[in-house]
């Protein structure tokens, strides 16, 4: 599926806080504070190393799949045996609500694998859905998917906290960590989510949240695959518990959130190795044929590298995106493969 240039160009808002670092809040700058609203520069400064697009409209004919009626929904309601066009899913995560899509050939007798959307900051899950184009393709592979909404900032941008930089400039302290936990209990409350495969997929902000969420809650999720977006500067603190898979996809020309990283994040290269790591991999890569993601840069630009042997029969790879940017033109074989590599992850 072709995505609407006015679609691609919404997506530019998922920039705006991509140098966020999520390194030690003792040795992070104070690049938290949001930017002068007053300001008429096209671009607002989030760093000393980074320029980020204004927000842009989007059309309203774009659907944002992570609206949903003001009133929360009970999460004591009995689960949906029977859906359709007359019964649709019902919105989940009590005041930050979300509706579930749930596979064309959904019955609860069959376990189902769950993916949560993660947007980029000023993104929103619809439009991130629709960039993705993950639910399109999980009515009919057979997943539930998610893509909420973080919550909106002084700025009026939504974000998720995906560590002390990235991205709640408002310093407000959310547990994202806890919501997204609290949708993946509801969904499996109400339908039957299969708990050896629950994955999440993030751009930006989203990826960066995405890391969080493999070190913050482990035993949760399966595998996450993070796009332009990087893990904490140690693993260190995180919380015990099984192995992750991780993917990594990143530009070498993203210059919101750097390929080699900065000062105060640990770039593509390093997450990867970090992970390989604290999983226990094999230190030699596989190296695979180079593959053609990305529209808008001339032949196979994805060079994909793969770490094996690591613990519980998790994998680590790194999808370097060479003359990549920070939003790559993806191309339906990239929307393809990139769940054909999360389907076939498990605990």
């Amino acid at each position: 599926m072709k995505l609407p240039a006015l679609l691609l160009s919404a997506l530019l808002l998922a920039a705006a806080c991509d140098t966020a670092d999520t390194a030690d809040t003792a040795t992070a700058p104070d690049t938290a504070t949001a930017p002068d609203s007053d300001s008429d520069s096209d671009t607002v400064s989030v760093s000393d190393t980074v320029s980020v697009s204004d927000t842009v409209s989007v059309s309203d004919s774009v659907s944002d799949s992570a609206a949903a009626p003001d009133t929360a929904p009970d999460s004591a309601t009995a689960p949906d045996t029977a859906w359709g066009p007359n019964n649709p899913p019902q919105p989940i995560g009590g005041d930050r609500p979300v509706t579930p899509v749930l596979p064309d050939a959904y019955t609860p007798d069959t376990a189902w694998p769950l993916v949560i959307v993660l947007h980029g900051y000023t993104a929103s899950g619809g439009v991130q859905d629709l960039y993705f184009g993950t639910s399109e393709r999980g009515r009919e592979l057979g997943f539930i998917t998610l893509a909420p909404n973080g919550l909106v900032d002084s700025k009026g941008n939504h974000y998720w906290n995906g560590g002390p930089v990235c991205c709640d400039f408002d310093h407000t302290g959310v547990d994202d960590v806890a919501y997204i936990t609290g949708l993946i209990d509801e969904a499996s409350t109400l339908w039957h989510v299969d708990p050896k495969r629950v994955y999440l997929i993030g751009h930006s902000n989203g990826a960066f949240m995405a890391h969080r969420m493999a070190c913050d809650a482990p035993g949760r999720i399966t595998a996450i695959a993070a796009l332009a977006g990087v893990s904490l500067t140690s693993l260190a603190s995180c919380e015990a518990g099984p192995p992750v898979s991780i993917l990594q996809m990143h530009g070498t020309l993203d210059d919101s959130v750097p390929y080699q990283g900065t000062p105060y994040s640990p770039g593509a290269e390093a997450t990867v190795q970090l992970r390989v790591a604290s999983n226990h991999c094999s230190p030699t890569a596989v190296v695979g044929t180079p593959r053609d993601y990305d529209d808008s840069v001339p032949g196979a630009e994805t060079l994909p590298q793969r770490w094996d042997g690591c613990d519980a029969g998790t994998t680590v790879e790194l999808w370097q995106m060479n003359g990549t940017v920070h939003l790559p033109g993806f191309n339906d074989t990239w929307r393809d493969e990139v769940l054909d590599w999360l389907l076939a992850r498990t605990r």
